[in-house]
């Protein structure tokens, strides 16, 4: 287990801040990443570090649908749209 914070106190961050820890877990051995955060934008330089990732064999799993049906988060995310390398 390779702990990698990305989000502040507060639960917030950019998805810079995602895409640099994603990177950084791929860097430092990772085989399996979990992405286990809410977002309703999608994003070129998350949409890369998750591709860079994948390249390097590490399978990606983005937990969805966990707020309830009346939530926005409900349906699939849109920054895990098109992305074949996510298990969701």
């Amino acid at each position: 287990i390779i702990p990698i914070k990305v989000l502040n106190a507060n639960a917030t961050g950019t998805h810079f801040d995602v895409a640099n820890g994603i990177i950084s877990a791929v860097e430092h051995g990772a085989h399996i990443i979990l992405l286990s955060f809410g977002s309703s934008e999608g994003s070129e330089v998350l949409h890369n570090a998750i591709q860079f990732a994948s390249l390097y064999g590490c399978l990606l799993i983005a937990p969805v649908g966990n707020k309830g049906k009346n939530s926005k988060f409900h349906r699939r995310q849109p920054w895990i749209q098109l992305q074949n390398d996510i298990l969701s």
